[in-house]
């Protein structure tokens, strides 16, 4: 006698939002959005908002082609962030924040690229080239600076103005290499052991040819 599978609804279950992972927001940008419940392509994300009060990702922005209308999306509607595409819960959850994205309180990431970026003792460290935020809870982590430096920080220790994002003083120094950076520094190290190795042993082959001669 087959005994029936128990299934147990999702409803039932914590929601898995997004695994703990962070994400550039420049990214998210082109990323397909399809609604789930109804299975429907809603656009391709063209825009990210960022709140200055809370320093998170706040909405999306998406249209369904070059000449099609705008659609507004809160983060909060938004199911699962993948690779390429963008779960939203349904059609339902779009253009509900459609009238306060266009408050001061709240920047899109083409607004925000170029902003200075200064440290609370006034020392100028940069420009704002992207944000990277976590998909848990879309607060900032690090920022990009046009250089290609990265600066970690938490969304609580910065301020995003009106045309400056100010920083503590102590990420002075703390702004890090970028992995290109990183792997070009370590080239350049092989580089220069390579050329001084090549010395050495040309410098010792001289060495031998000479009191061979002497001999």
């Amino acid at each position: 006698m087959k005994t029936k599978t128990q299934v147990t609804s999702n409803k039932s279950q914590p929601h898995k939002k997004i695994k703990n992972i962070s994400k550039w927001v420049s990214d998210i940008e082109n990323a397909v959005l399809i609604a789930q419940k109804e299975g429907a392509f809603l656009g391709s994300v063209t825009n990210i908002f960022i709140s200055l009060n809370s320093n998170k990702l706040f909405a999306i922005e998406a249209k369904k082609s070059f000449w099609g209308n705008k659609t507004y999306i809160n983060i909060n509607e938004i199911e699962s962030i993948g690779e390429d595409i963008i779960l939203i819960k349904s059609k339902k959850s779009m253009n509900s924040i459609k009238d306060k994205l266009f408050h001061k309180e709240y920047k899109s990431l083409k607004e925000l690229k170029g902003f200075r970026i200064t440290t609370l003792s006034g020392k100028h460290i940069g420009e704002l080239k992207d944000l990277k935020v976590s998909l848990t809870n879309f607060e900032i982590k690090e920022l990009l600076l046009e250089s290609g430096k990265i600066i970690s920080i938490s969304s609580n220790a910065m301020t995003i103005g009106e045309d400056e994002v100010l920083v503590p003083k102590e990420l002075e120094l703390k702004a890090h290499k970028t992995k290109e950076d990183t792997i070009s520094h370590i080239k350049g190290s092989k580089l220069m052991a390579n050329i001084s190795e090549t010395l050495h042993i040309n410098k010792n082959k001289s060495n031998e040819k000479k009191q061979t001669t002497h001999l």
